[in-house]
């Protein structure tokens, strides 16, 4: 892992990760590609470190008692989300859990049947009880894949997902970890390119908002929309098209007010960013060893302060 910093990302510096990943660094992901006061929440399978690389406090999450009740049905952690609880001073972590049982599971998809032990749910974890509860929440269906597009905000975790029953109603869903419960926003078509076909989609904060980024997989046009309210499809606007960036693929969260960065189409080559006012691209070629083709890229902010204590 490394610690980028600069005006260009000129300071690079090599970390360790802590001890939980000694022995095993793979398949390795920071939920929410962004730190949270400073703390990061790094995910390797079922397993969760919330860790500050700054102090270099760690701590490692309880597994869930669903994880040792037996069962003949195999758990899927289908999404995730990390974030704060600042009216209880508290660090939350949620999930959704999935049961199937992969021998029949092709025949109720073939049949169009639902599984009937597939209903999922969700669970959250709280580190000032420092244990897991199930979430009474009712939520409609809704497609969020492990890679699916994610981000957090000002104690919120948002998703892009499609609802399960039509496929196309497409939705961003969000979290708000003070109150426990779910919003979900229509996204108008308007927000989006003309062709849904490998349609690539991107949320990253724009000027404090969340920002709805589209493209298709083999053209240079992004599509950038950002929400004016939560719950609310008629607040999205969308600001522009930027078809001036051949080179890059995935955007991550502005470094600056009006500036977009992109991750460059080969993993691990370099950054892009994009300054929307003066519609001005920019590029940086970064030195850095390791698998490239497992290159991530999340915002971190320096944090001296311990704002959670290790159990």
């Amino acid at each position: 892992m490394y610690l980028l910093s600069g005006e260009k990302f000129e300071n690079i510096v090599k970390i360790d990760l802590p001890p939980p990943f000694y022995e095993d660094h793979h398949d390795i992901h920071i939920l929410g590609s962004v730190s949270v006061n400073g703390t990061l929440c790094l995910k390797q399978e079922s397993k969760f470190v919330l860790w500050n690389p700054t102090t270099e406090e760690f701590k490692v999450i309880p597994p869930s008692p669903i994880e040792f009740e037996p069962s003949d049905l195999d758990l899927l952690w289908d999404i995730h989300g990390f974030g704060y609880d600042h009216v209880r001073d508290d660090y939350k972590l949620i999930r959704k859990i999935v049961y199937y049982f992969p021998l029949i599971e092709s025949l109720f998809d073939h049949l169009g049947v639902e599984q009937p032990w597939n209903a999922p749910y969700w669970e959250i974890y709280s580190m000032r009880s420092n244990c897991w509860k199930k979430l009474d929440v009712k939520l409609p269906r809704y497609v969020l894949k492990i890679h699916c597009p994610r981000l957090y905000m000002d104690g919120m975790c948002h998703w892009y997902g499609a609802n399960e029953a039509t496929m196309i109603t497409e939705s961003l869903v969000s979290f708000d970890f003070v109150n426990e419960v779910f919003i979900t926003t229509l996204i108008p078509s308007y927000c989006k390119n003309n062709n849904p076909y490998f349609e690539l989609v991107h949320l990253i904060v724009l000027n404090g908002s969340v920002a709805f980024i589209s493209n298709y997989a083999e053209s240079t046009a992004f599509h950038i929309s950002i929400l004016g309210e939560l719950g609310v499809k008629e607040s999205w606007t969308k600001l522009f098209t930027v078809d001036i960036l051949p080179s890059v693929e995935r955007p991550i969260e502005p470094k600056k007010k009006d500036i977009i960065f992109f991750e460059r189409k080969r993993e691990g080559e370099g950054l892009s960013w994009f300054n929307l006012n003066a519609k001005i691209l920019e590029s940086e070629e970064l030195n850095l060893k390791g698998q490239m083709a497992h290159c991530k890229v999340a915002i971190y902010k320096r944090n001296l302060l311990s704002h959670w204590k290790i159990k």
